[in-house]
């Protein structure tokens, strides 16, 4: 297995292209354990534990997303999907 940037953002893109659902958020957190520094990786993954309800997990993926300095239109998007984020934990059930 490859752990070089380009190789494993070519792994997980490819990943990320033949899985769906729950096989598709383990590649996705495999991608972010082999690759921590791999921007791309966060936000799928957020959306996927948001998905599942899991607006902690959700919340702490959008926070290193944006500790990995994006670009400033998709920061302030992150930003303001974070808000949404936090408002519904607080107003969730817990599972």
């Amino acid at each position: 297995m490859t752990t070089s940037a380009p190789g494993v953002a070519q792994t997980c893109s490819l990943g990320l292209r033949l899985f769906r659902g729950p096989a598709k958020s383990r590649v996705l957190h495999g991608a972010s354990v082999v690759a921590p520094w791999w921007r791309d990786v966060y936000l799928p993954l957020s959306r996927a534990h948001e998905l599942n309800g899991q607006y902690d997990f959700a919340i702490r993926d959008l926070e290193y997303y944006l500790e990995l300095h994006p670009p400033k239109d998709e920061a302030r998007a992150a930003r303001s999907h974070l808000r949404e984020l936090e408002t519904k934990q607080g107003t969730a059930t817990p599972k």
